[in-house]
């Protein structure tokens, strides 16, 4: 894999120094719970930011490529969203940006 362990959760100022790329971050933006007659249904869509870091443009993408790959592949119901090219004001480096909407299931309240 590309990126291999350097999937991290998305830190308040995107992605720390020093880590090794391409890295990938990922932040839960929203979760739709479905309810039923009785209560909750047991599933959650959940819409997830994906933003992918690089050297270089080409390796940005080369890397986003890699991850919708790995969607195509998946086991569950998803959607994809972009790429959409994004930009960080102090580098001012280009990086592209993945929405996923997954569902999955939660486990029953106690």
């Amino acid at each position: 894999s590309m990126i291999n362990d350097r999937l991290f959760p998305q830190p308040p100022t995107g992605l720390p120094q020093a880590k090794a790329l391409p890295a990938v971050t990922y932040q839960r933006i929203s979760g739709v719970r479905t309810y039923m007659y009785g209560g909750r249904a047991g599933q959650i869509t959940s819409r997830f930011q994906f933003n992918v870091f690089g050297r270089t443009e080409l390796e940005s993408r080369t890397t986003t490529d890699a991850l919708i790959a790995a969607f195509d592949g998946a086991n569950f119901y998803n959607q994809l969203y972009g790429p959409v090219d994004r930009s960080d004001p102090e580098s001012r480096a280009i990086f592209p940006s993945i929405d996923a909407v997954i569902a999955h299931h939660e486990a029953p309240p106690t």
